[in-house]
């Protein structure tokens, strides 16, 4: 009976090893309870080591709705996390304002808030999340918000953390040996367009460049017309027809970009582009055109023409494609790729905040160039 017993311990002890090893040597697996190697989350942000990471369920607060989603885009509770495949997954959302106390972090949508909350805890860290520009959204940054934030979620890339308009993947099955005939495409620039007047001043720029090339223009600012419910259908119209896309941002804000870029990667025709962003950065390789690498609006109308004429030139505009680089503009993705970041920072103890003590200067002084265009039309017209 006693040698039956001690088999019996000599074998809890050697299994019981056996799973401490385990532990040990797969605690970047464990340690969150959800680490899947499959996982399609593309952060470029290194994680917390094992070691430096708390233990328990963080509580992330969403004071107000994010563009009136009340869940952030992103989903309540913990299962988001999991969903997304956050490296770090334990946290948990809520929308509930009396868990405020407890909550480890505040997210706070500034174009839209009302009744800044209090700070009862200094060790709190609260949010500022923004993916538009401020020159659009003139009520945003109130005095109460000086000294107020302690991280920021936002397309900057000077931010905490980085929100991408597109989500970028890479699946070799998406790969394309794309061959176009530009001489198929009977027209030549498209562009689709709603706002007709500007802070970028995008208008003048296409106002000049079709003196020397043809424009059509789809929209509220243009003759022609294409229904937004169907929008499948129009942007496969457009690659068949045109061989450029004019991709203007409205603002031209430092690392600001939107779908006015990614919608026509995604098909086989060639952005035009004009923004703040620094598209070798947020493009694929030698994908776009970029209008302020020509002297004038006429030095882009004969390029224009050039690559119409020329197939190899043209197509040099698709090599990208055969990597498979693909991209996601999925609204809840690159919400997802925030949060992740986010729950990682608040597991994170060595993770050291930034001090916004005037997070207006920050945010809004030189961010945003109002005067680009005419620098660049007195430029040309002081050339012609």
């Amino acid at each position: 009976m006693l040698s039956a017993a001690k088999n019996i311990w000599i074998a809890v002890l050697v299994y019981g090893s056996i799973v401490v090893g385990f532990l040990v040597n797969n605690w970047n697996v464990i340690i969150d309870g959800n680490r899947d190697t499959t996982s399609n989350h593309s952060l470029s942000t290194e994680y917390a080591n094992p070691e430096d990471v708390t233990l328990g369920n963080k509580v992330i607060l969403f004071w107000n709705a994010f563009f009136y989603d009340e869940d952030f885009r992103f989903g309540f509770g913990r299962e988001p996390f999991v969903k997304y495949g956050c490296p770090v997954s334990r946290c948990e959302t809520t929308s509930d304002k009396r868990v405020m106390r407890e909550a480890d972090a505040i997210l706070i949508h500034t174009p839209l808030v009302e009744n800044m909350p209090s700070r009862p805890r200094v060790h709190q860290t609260y949010v500022m999340v923004q993916v538009e520009p401020h020159m659009s959204n003139s009520d945003i940054l109130l005095p109460a918000m000086t000294g107020y934030f302690n991280l920021t979620m936002t397309y900057r890339q000077d931010s905490d953390i980085v929100i991408h308009y597109a989500h970028r993947k890479r699946n070799i099955a998406f790969a394309e040996l794309v061959d176009v005939d530009p001489g198929d495409r009977p027209k030549s620039v498209v562009w689709v367009v709603s706002h007709c007047e500007t802070p970028s001043r995008r208008e003048l720029y296409a106002e000049e460049l079709k003196r020397f090339i043809d424009v059509d223009v789809y929209g509220d600012c243009g003759s022609l017309r294409c229904p937004k419910k169907n929008n499948t259908y129009c942007r496969a119209m457009y690659e068949r027809t045109y061989r450029f896309y004019l991709s203007f941002e409205n603002d031209i804000c430092a690392d600001y970009v939107s779908e006015k870029l990614y919608h026509p990667l995604r098909y086989k025709i060639v952005p035009i582009v004009y923004g703040g962003a620094d598209y070798d950065n947020v493009a694929p390789p030698h994908s776009v055109i970029n209008i302020v690498d020509f002297p004038n609006p006429k030095d882009l109308a004969d390029y224009l023409r050039y690559l119409a004429r020329n197939r190899t030139a043209y197509n040099e505009y698709f090599k990208w494609k055969r990597t498979g680089t693909w991209f996601d503009l999925n609204p809840r993705q690159r919400i997802a790729d925030g949060m992740c970041r986010l729950c990682d920072i608040l597991h994170d103890k060595n993770y050291e905040y930034r001090d916004y003590t005037n997070i207006r200067n920050w945010w809004v002084d030189g961010s945003c160039n109002q005067t680009a265009m005419d620098n660049m039309i007195s430029n040309w017209k002081h050339r012609s």
